[in-house]
């Protein structure tokens, strides 16, 4: 007996094994084993069985690391259509799925926890009544009006769109379905944690990345067996073995940490959809993404009919959405204009608390030479050092740190700091409201998982009065005493090389904005530093259609998503000529020849309507001491991409096209183009 095994390592291709006699009896598809692989023991999970081999010489199975098997067969089909779209190999997409540590399901003999839900113990916990509109939205929901049913619930922040989740949770639960919950941040899990915990108990399991291995592995073991039918978590979340799943929800649908930016390049609202759509042999099954902003490509295709959109207009608190307050300030070394600190000091006076956002981590965001203009760069990256209050220089993309001597390396003249990050707002709070606690979020004051939940509750119980960070603090926090919200340089995200640049800049503002007033009337001091872009004025008067409609007319006019499609083919060496090379070679391929994509021999409209552009260094040229060019494949439809990819995949494994020492990445659909 023999056993086909793929590796966890993300090894590609399937390796065949021999089934010693004494674990043929203990032996299962989808098995978790260790096999010798060189000179080294690897883990790897099972996924063929066969009688004979044409292998003359083939090595043993050493152990069995589980009892049971750790996959379903719905995830590992799901892993081949991921491998497909994602242009991965199989292994690659099973590493998606492969659980941490030891997992243990139900043997033989053992009774699994009474599921309270099930057994209809939920807790009677004190939920909010239903408003009229969000009545509206679950009774849609709950409805429906086919076996697969795709919802874009639009909802003005602080409309209650988690009270509506929880309904519908209920209600899924109760049919003995299971629910995968997604959050776009771990800073998120808290107050969530603290909203759902206490209604749905131990039917409710976490996985993020800041739980230890063996949590993770008790959370996927109680999943598996079935004892948890609701898993809250991260992107990664997508992919747990859930029973009977029959409903997942994306809340903050439009965030970008939900595409993954290592290969495979997936995204979570993708392989949600995909995992739902081929559970067919369930007969309802309801996809929710949730937003007071939606990506506009969620938000094109609800305007097309693919998802049926679901409007909360209103704040479910009853209050008004906050008076906002647009004006441009732009004085050297100084953060807070005179108006922003008087209105934080009107509210302050009347005991509520103040949220201050600016979107850059550090003190100083660079150092420059005074005499012959140099900046300070990361030697590994092309970008420039941020000054950090430690008196280091820190890089944000590959961590590099230097100390900061304050003279040039070129010329051995004076440097000067220029810029501002969260930490310089330390100062300006000490000189101007001395005695205020405060407290910053941002990545590098959030490092301890520990922070983030002290720091929320420091918040509500009013023992901190300002909050303040990067995009972080805009999340969907629910701080019900901030009544102010103070967004400083608002337009900063506009000046990135970015096609999205005006999308994340009005997501980020309207965000922000709604974390003011949920309670009692709020207000909003929007700072840009030139004169207001269209997205600032929108996001200010929260007029989400009016963006939509600019952004969506400028997008269709040069052939952005959502009217086109793109690959992005990526180059990474750490010679910057090899990656050149590498990019020409396979531009050239792309184009030429007489079978070539865009040979003029073979005509075909679907070859036609594809665009190649580049190959060019990518924005962000070098990434840790790694040269980056990119180029793009763009079309109205993802088919001629796919096969463009395959093509060119296929050209590589069979050494057609060489390209020596440089990596190769295919992206369908990226988010980001740095």
């Amino acid at each position: 007996m023999f056993a086909d095994i793929i590796f966890s390592g993300g090894i590609p291709g399937a390796f065949t094994y021999a089934v010693p006699d004494s674990l043929r009896s203990s032996l299962f598809l989808y098995q978790r084993v260790t096999a010798p692989f060189g000179g080294e023991t690897l883990q790897g999970i099972i996924v063929a069985f066969s009688d004979t081999t044409p292998l003359h010489k083939v090595r043993d199975i050493l152990k069995i690391l589980d009892r049971e098997p750790a996959l379903t067969a719905e995830q590992v089909d799901l892993a081949k259509e991921i491998s497909r779209i994602y242009f991965c190999t199989l292994a690659d997409a099973l590493a998606l799925f492969f659980p941490p540590g030891k997992i243990r399901k139900v043997s033989e003999g053992e009774v699994p926890p009474q599921n309270p839900v099930l057994a209809e113990k939920i807790r009677n916990a004190e939920l909010p009544p239903l408003t009229n509109e969000q009545q509206q939205a679950v009774h849609s929901i709950l409805q429906g009006n086919s076996e697969f049913d795709k919802f874009l619930l639009f909802g003005v922040t602080g409309s209650g769109k988690t009270r509506v989740y929880i309904e519908i949770i209920f209600h899924m639960l109760k049919k003995d379905s299971g629910v995968i919950f997604l959050l776009p941040e771990i800073a998120l899990s808290y107050q969530f944690l603290q909203n759902l915990k206490p209604v749905f108990g131990t039917t409710m399991a976490i996985l993020h990345s800041r739980l230890t291995p063996r949590q993770r592995s008790e959370e996927y073991s109680r999943i598996l067996r079935g004892e948890a039918r609701l898993v809250v978590g991260t992107r990664s979340a997508v992919f747990a073995p859930v029973q009977n799943l029959s409903l997942i929800i994306l809340d903050e649908e439009h965030d970008s940490s939900y595409k993954e930016n290592r290969m495979p390049y997936y995204h979570a609202r993708s392989v949600a959809w995909m995992r739902l759509n081929k559970m067919e042999h369930f007969h309802r099954r309801i996809l929710i993404l949730g937003s007071a902003s939606p990506s506009l490509e969620s938000y094109a295709l609800a305007r097309s009919g693919f998802y049926q959109m679901l409007r909360l207009s209103r704040r479910a608190t009853g209050m008004n959405l906050p008076q906002t307050h647009l004006h441009t300030y732009n004085v050297p070394n100084s953060l807070l204009s005179p108006f922003l600190r008087n209105k934080m000091k009107e509210h302050l006076a009347r005991g509520k608390q103040v949220l201050l956002l600016l979107n850059r981590r550090g003190y100083k965001n660079y150092a420059v030479c005074r005499e012959c203009s140099t900046v300070a760069m990361c030697p590994h990256c092309s970008v420039s050092l941020t000054y950090h209050k430690t008196g280091e220089l820190k890089c944000h993309f590959c961590g590099h740190t230097e100390t900061y001597t304050g003279i040039c390396p070129s010329c051995r003249s004076r440097q000067t700091l220029v810029g501002a990050g969260t930490q310089k707002i330390e100062d300006e709070l000490d000189n101007f409201f001395p005695g205020i606690e405060y407290a910053r979020l941002d990545q590098d004051s959030a490092r301890d998982p520990d922070f983030t939940p002290e720091l929320l509750k420091a918040m509500q119980s009013g023992k901190v009065n300002i909050l303040f960070g990067t995009q972080m603090v805009a999340k969907g926090f629910d701080l019900p005493g901030v009544t102010l919200v103070g967004i400083i340089q608002a337009d900063s995200a506009l000046f990135f090389s970015d096609f999205r640049g005006a999308e994340k800049t009005f997501q980020l503002v309207l965000q922000a904005s709604g974390r003011a007033g949920r309670h009692s009337q709020g207000e909003v001091v929007i700072q840009t530093e030139n004169a207001p872009h269209y997205s600032v004025r929108y996001a200010a008067s929260s007029d989400y259609e009016s963006f939509a409609a600019s952004e969506l007319s400028l997008r269709e006019e040069f052939h952005y998503p959502p009217y086109r499609r793109f690959l992005r083919i990526l180059f990474r060496a750490p010679q910057e000529n090899d990656v050149i090379h590498a990019a020409d070679a396979v531009a050239l391929f792309l184009r030429g020849g007489d079978d070539g994509l865009f040979s003029p021999v073979v005509p075909t409209e679907r070859e036609l309507e594809m665009e190649l552009i580049g190959p060019a260094p990518a924005p962000l040229a070098k990434a840790s001491s790694e040269y980056r060019w990119h180029l793009l494949l763009r079309s109205k439809r993802s088919e001629p991409l796919r096969e463009a990819a395959q093509r060119l995949i296929a050209a590589v494994e069979s050494r057609e096209l060489r390209l020596h020492s440089v990596k190769m990445f295919l992206d369908p659909d990226p988010v980001d183009l740095m």
